[in-house]
């Protein structure tokens, strides 16, 4: 049995998957002891949020047993359609005096009451604007609600939280030690998970504007399931076996493949847009530019569908390919390094 000593449950949980490590932190090279996927209970968790917590304990407890874990902590990466993220640039003053200032800005882009949010807050680094220094802060604003939810459900496992990590912040950390030279591109980060599609912008390996948009791989199942009249589950099948995406100059004879194009193209190309307009607002806001596209999560498996959004985005796709970046126990293989790049960046300690 792994001994608690200072070991912890790292917890990724989607709507569809929960992907799990066991880990001890570092900067550099933290070590990963176990790993797993399981399948999240149907209808526990939708956008980030617990909707049936029973059933949801339940499974994290068989994962507990059936694995011989023993953690005294337990660190959770979340990302949902209310958290807000933003960058701001402040004064540069004292920690305490730095709160109150980021208090006040988180107030002025969070939606409703900021008092039923939690605001946290990382220091990117200084800049000087019209001979003043300044801060450059990324702040990020969560609704309590779903934060308590997270705790209590680690309570009840008789786990003490770690850290709640906010999803783009965990995949940079990994991604700046998996891939070379990364952390000095700024780059799109597309994650396709099952229910949302999360876009992360990141500059020299630091997330900066995040954006969750509700189109993700289920939504291109259910499209194909509808063509081929299958049930949805046939429909996932179908779009791991069979589905692709098509590029502009293609237009197939095969009646199999028109009717494949037809069903997976208008959603693809909904997500592009959404992609484009997050990519043009960052632009716009700050006059830098993008070259690089980086794609995870089980949706990214679609065949071309990565080199399709980096054809349409002018942009080069970095393929995940690259030094593991850990000490572990049991090996996670390459084909499904997409699925762990979360889970794993909560292993590595954030810089002081």
């Amino acid at each position: 049995m792994f001994g608690a000593g200072n070991k912890i449950l790292g917890l990724d949980i989607g709507s569809s998957n929960i992907k799990w490590t066991v880990y001890s932190e570092a900067k550099n090279m933290p070590t990963i002891y176990n790993w797993g996927l399981e399948e999240t209970p149907l209808g526990a968790v939708r956008n980030g949020r617990i909707l049936e917590k029973q059933s949801l304990l339940d499974k994290l407890r068989e994962v507990i047993v059936n694995n011989r874990i023993k953690v005294a902590k337990a660190s959770i990466t979340l990302a949902c359609p209310e958290m807000v993220i933003r960058t701001v640039d402040v004064p540069k003053l004292k920690q305490k005096e730095i709160q109150n200032v980021v208090k006040y800005e988180a107030e002025q882009f969070i939606p409703g009451n900021s008092d039923e949010y939690i605001v946290d807050y990382k220091i990117l680094g200084e800049i000087k604007e019209n001979q003043n220094d300044l801060f450059k802060v990324l702040v990020a604003a969560v609704p309590s609600g779903i934060i308590q939810n997270y705790i209590e459900l680690l309570e009840n496992l008789s786990i003490n939280p770690r850290a709640i990590d906010f999803f783009s912040n965990s995949t940079c950390r990994f991604l700046n030690n998996f891939l070379r030279d990364v952390k000095d591109k700024n780059y799109v980060l597309i994650d396709v998970g099952a229910s949302n599609t999360i876009i992360t912008i990141a500059e020299q390996g630091v997330p900066v504007l995040t954006r969750l948009v509700q189109i993700g791989s289920e939504e291109i199942a259910r499209t194909i399931a509808n063509s081929f009249n299958l049930t949805l589950e046939d429909g996932e099948k179908y779009m791991k076996t069979h589905g692709r995406v098509f590029f502009d100059n293609e237009q197939p004879e095969d009646k199999f493949l028109w009717e494949m194009m037809t069903s997976i193209m208008p959603t693809v190309e909904l997500l592009l847009k959404n992609i484009f307009q997050s990519v043009e607002f960052y632009k716009s806001k700050t006059q830098k530019s993008i070259e690089t596209v980086l794609m995870t999560g089980g949706g990214s498996y679609l065949k071309h569908i990565d080199k399709y959004f980096a054809q349409q985005l002018s942009m080069n796709i970095l393929p995940l390919k690259g030094i593991f970046p850990v000490k572990i126990k049991n090996n996670i293989p390459e084909d499904i390094i997409n699925l762990f790049c979360n889970v794993l960046g909560l292993a590595f300690r954030e810089e002081e």
